[in-house]
């Protein structure tokens, strides 16, 4: 079953996460097409980027 409110996924496409709609749908926005609805979560993957946080030693650290 397709819902009106639901989006055009195609392989490859980034998905913004709004939030999780527990009926096996999440909302969200296509970042290629820029359509905002729904699409079924068990169609998308997790995308994780890890990046190094940045130091800096020139600031002291204090307790407080």
């Amino acid at each position: 079953m397709r819902f009106v409110e639901e989006i055009d996924l195609e392989p490859g496409d980034t998905v913004g996460i709004a939030g999780n709609h527990w009926d096996g749908n999440s909302k969200g926005s296509n970042k290629r097409t820029g359509a905002i609805g729904l699409y079924p979560s068990y169609k998308t993957i997790d995308k994780r980027v890890v990046v190094e946080y940045p130091l800096y030693p020139e600031v002291p650290i204090t307790e407080s």
